[in-house]
């Protein structure tokens, strides 16, 4: 089985999240603490600065969404 995640959009370029993809491989959906996940994940994002959000903002904002998508499947 593969698994490949990537976050990007707006003025940031998409790129995978090696880490996360590594760490979720293999494991059981229903076991999984998905706040943790978030955070996580947001580690991995390199988000840049924008008018309206600082980039740690947006990276939380990314990790959040992308665990939300995962545990949804």
């Amino acid at each position: 089985a593969a698994l490949r995640l990537a976050v990007g959009g707006g003025p940031t370029p998409p790129h995978r999240l090696h880490d996360a993809e590594a760490a979720l491989l293999g494991a059981a959906p229903a076991c999984l603490d998905w706040r943790e996940w978030g955070v996580r994940i947001a580690a991995e994002v390199r988000a840049g600065e924008d008018p309206l959000a600082s980039a740690a903002h947006r990276a939380r904002v990314a990790g959040r969404a992308l665990a939300h998508a995962l545990a949804a499947l």
